[in-house]
């Protein structure tokens, strides 16, 4: 099945897509319910046991959805394969290669801090195991949630992937990343630095930490917490954009200024997440600290990756 979701219908692009693609389901909306907002309105219609969720401004690679079928289908306990995300500061992204695949694989990586840093490497075809997920485009396995809803919507767009992964991952699933799934992002506004950008960033800290608190024990997200901390400003550093060396630093700076802000604003919406934490917890399938363990790099010593021996 092929869905079109349209948040903004007064744009034409509804009309053209029901005229011109007969076998698409074309479902327009009365407002903009946001990316993921839409997305949960229409899930539930579904018939497949995989969704693929694929925004406009893109371009797939001809073996995208086979190959991410592909690979879903060789574990049943894989619950997201994310896609090899080409973004326009990637050497391949020039080209947009769509039949052959491309030089270099770019893997979302975790950092210590709880972000997800995008790693060119060298190509390869095996999937790789990530306990965070960030991407473009993604399937999920549709079935793999029973505890919980499918997306949370209090998070911003940016942070949705991110909770999706590491909730898949406490419960006993696996996220991993599928090279030969190539997608390329034709419309990246994180290439350009702006107000909106930062503001998004900021509230994507802080929708960060509450994603950890939801997925972690009490005692593990205290231990991780610096850690996480620490990501605010760690984001900003990393973050794809065309700034200036100097003028990056200076963000990083000002991201550890407000750093406390930023924590404290997670603070409040706690009592939010104490029923879905609960859910999440209950049905938790990995050992203890087993987040944290995860996000410590193996070269640290014995006892710090192991707090409850």
């Amino acid at each position: 099945e092929v869905y079109f979701l349209d948040n903004y219908p007064e744009d034409g692009s509804a009309q053209y897509v029901a005229q011109a693609y007969s076998n698409v389901k074309v479902i327009t909306f009365g407002k903009n319910l946001g990316y993921y907002g839409a997305l949960s309105q229409v899930i539930p219609e579904t018939r497949g046991r995989y969704i693929i969720i694929l925004p406009l401004d893109t371009v797939v690679h001809k073996d995208f959805v086979s190959e991410l079928v592909r690979v879903a289908e060789m574990n049943p306990r894989i619950a997201v394969c994310m896609a090899n995300t080409v973004n326009p500061d990637g050497s391949d992204y020039i080209v947009k290669e769509r039949v052959k695949m491309p030089r270099l694989m770019y893997v979302p990586e975790t950092s210590i801090f709880g972000n997800p840093v995008i790693n060119p490497r060298p190509f390869e075809r095996q999937p790789i195991r990530l306990l965070l997920s960030s991407g473009v485009s993604f399937l999920i396995r549709k079935d793999f949630h029973q505890t919980d809803e499918l997306f949370d919507l209090f998070y911003s767009h940016y942070t949705t992937d991110v909770d999706l992964s590491l909730r898949a991952n406490v419960l006993g699933y696996e996220t991993v990343f599928v090279p030969t799934a190539v997608v390329y992002h034709i419309d990246d506004n994180k290439a350009r630095l702006s107000a909106n950008l930062l503001q998004r960033y900021f509230i994507g800290s802080r929708d960060r930490l509450l994603a950890f608190y939801k997925s972690m024990d009490t005692l593990e997200y205290i231990l991780a917490l610096p850690f996480l901390l620490m990501g605010i400003p760690h984001k900003v550093l990393v973050m794809r954009s065309s700034v200036p060396v100097m003028l990056r630093w200076a963000l990083v700076a000002m991201a550890f200024f407000f750093s406390p802000v930023v924590f404290v604003a997670a603070l409040r919406e706690i009592p939010r997440f104490y029923e879905k934490r609960n859910r999440v917890l209950s049905a938790r399938r990995v050992g203890p600290f087993w987040v944290l363990k995860k996000l410590l790099p193996s070269h640290f010593p014995a006892w710090f990756r192991n707090p409850g021996s």
